[in-house]
């Protein structure tokens, strides 16, 4: 079942506030985009979900696809579960992915202090 377009949750916003963080090309445009986003087109359940921003904000530089700084791995208990990233199509965000790396299954979003650039940060 389809839910309904919404705003994003406290942790969603944290989460992808996360994902933002850094000084990179079209990260102020994304960042600024953050800000108007609401969680559209998603089914119940489902932790993958698309995104819908201002489209009168500037474009993110960059190319239709995975905002490569964004693709960040998840952390439980200090073990790499899983990953999370944010599209981008005709620079705008335009979803969210979460992708596991392990055998265990999760049912919800990783919170923003669980998600880590890579092992050494």
């Amino acid at each position: 079942m389809l839910e309904p377009s919404r705003e994003l949750s406290d942790d969603e916003s944290a989460l992808l506030s996360k994902l933002l963080e850094g000084d990179w090309n079209g990260a102020r445009e994304a960042r600024d985009q953050l800000l108007t986003a609401r969680r559209t087109t998603f089914a119940t359940g489902d932790l993958d979900f698309d995104l819908e921003v201002d489209s009168g904000l500037l474009p993110i530089p960059a190319p239709d696809g995975i905002l490569e700084p964004t693709d960040q791995l998840v952390y439980r208990d200090g073990v790499c579960v899983a990953g999370v990233m944010i599209w981008i199509s005709r620079g705008r965000l335009s979803s969210v992915e979460y992708y596991l790396l392990s055998e265990l299954d999760y049912d919800r979003l990783p919170l923003a202090v669980e998600v880590r650039r890579d092992a050494g940060v």
